[in-house]
């Protein structure tokens, strides 16, 4: 009885690019811990292995910030506030710079780093009114190592990784508790980046070092 309880009081998780890839199977995870979710793509059809009960497919862009935040408030209408965002929607052209055209790289900016901002301000205030909430940007490891193709893309990474620091400062600054996996000194590789999570509330030391992070990419 009381699994079931806590079964129906966990938070809502919001993913985008939610419908294949990393997106899919993280929403996989979470449906398989009894989460709630909230599934945003461009391209999204129901996944039968999820089911119907617990789980909002909305086909959303995140490019379009007034559409994220109706899908958003939507879902919480339904299952409460957004406890944990993934920011996992992302787009690659991986040609040269001089073969992509303007329109092919400027959507890159827009999915990757717009995108990322967008949705992150969609669930922001909400979590910080309710001091518990997770976001988690799914990165790369072009966020520290450059490439010859991918340029945009590679520069998309880059501002992703400082976006999540900035917004660990100010975290920080107004959470004693605030609990970060990585930091903006002392990560070696930012690929997953956690930048908020209502984990123990206990300060953490600034000169903490941060774990080993896996190396991933999102999916569109």
């Amino acid at each position: 009885m009381q699994e079931q309880g806590a079964a129906r009081v966990r938070p809502l998780v919001v993913i985008t690019g939610g419908s294949s890839g990393i997106g899919r199977s993280t929403a996989k995870a979470f449906a398989a811990e009894g989460h709630p979710l909230l599934l945003i793509s461009r391209r999204i059809e129901p996944l039968p292995e999820l089911g119907a009960d617990r789980v909002i497919f909305e086909q959303a862009d995140v490019v379009d910030y007034q559409g994220i935040v109706v899908a958003v408030r939507k879902a919480e209408k339904e299952f409460g506030t957004t406890g944990c965002l993934v920011n996992n929607a992302g787009v690659v052209d991986a040609r040269d710079f001089r073969d992509i055209y303007y329109e092919s790289y400027s959507h890159e900016i827009d999915v990757n780093l717009k995108g990322v901002l967008n949705c992150t301000k969609a669930v922001l205030g909400r979590m910080i009114a309710n001091r518990a909430g997770t976001i988690i940007n799914i990165s790369s490891v072009s966020d520290r190592k450059t490439s010859p193709v991918a340029v945009a893309y590679t520069a998309t990474k880059y501002a992703v990784r400082d976006a999540s620091c900035w917004v660990i400062r100010i975290l920080w600054s107004r959470i004693n508790w605030l609990k970060s996996f990585c930091t903006a000194g002392n990560c070696r590789l930012i690929s997953v980046f956690a930048i908020w999570s209502s984990l123990p509330p206990k300060p953490v030391s600034r000169r903490s070092k941060a774990p080993r992070i896996a190396s991933l990419s999102g999916d569109p």
